[in-house]
């Protein structure tokens, strides 16, 4: 039987499209991202060759209720540059993401400051929730900068907490945080 959807995410920014993902969005360049070893050791993950099947599979996973994969797309091209996944835990009305922006033509653009400041909005204002979280690799500076920009608090030090996939030791991690009574939007983001 399969799970009852929630309400997708859909909004709009001065320069990008933000929405949940569907399966008509397996496209060669979700593909190519996956793949990409550089762009998945910096998420603590193993690059992998999946075929559209697969990352059909992938998307369909996520229901827009507790768990939400949302695509961010540039206005004026219509093309994917990034993603955000996040989980929902509605009895204490968290949500824990993460994110990564594909396109290297988008990197240090304030991608995230701008897409948070609606994503944000949307969470904290419209659904609900009353905190959010992250927890990010020590190392990982473009998520901590814009997540600080955004009011992310550092909530803690998570020393040594996960394995590094390609088996090099151990990864510290920041756990960020952000209350909805402390949420301010990000006005300078371009």
């Amino acid at each position: 039987m399969q799970s009852m959807r929630g309400k997708p995410i859909a909004l709009e920014t001065k320069r990008f499209l933000i929405r949940s993902m569907s399966e008509r969005d397996a496209s060669g360049i979700f593909r190519a991202w996956i793949a990409n070893s550089e762009l998945m050791a910096a998420l603590n993950m193993p690059a992998r060759q999946l075929n559209s099947g697969d990352i059909q599979r992938f998307i369909g996973g996520f229901d827009d209720r507790n768990r939400y994969l949302v695509g961010i797309f540039a206005r004026k091209t219509s093309g994917l540059i990034g993603l955000l996944l996040m989980d929902v835990n509605a009895a204490h009305a968290l949500v824990k993401f993460s994110g990564f922006i594909g396109d290297r033509n988008w990197r240090g653009k304030q991608v995230f400051e701008e897409v948070g400041t609606g994503l944000f909005d949307e969470l904290f204002k419209q659904r609900g929730l009353e905190k959010a979280t992250a927890q990010v690799w020590e190392k990982n500076y473009a998520a901590l900068v814009p997540l600080r920009r955004l009011g992310f608090k550092i909530e803690g030090y998570l020393r040594d907490e996960i394995k590094a996939f390609d088996k090099s030791g151990r990864r510290s991690q920041f756990l960020l945080g952000i209350l909805a009574s402390d949420w301010k939007p990000h006005t300078d983001a371009k």
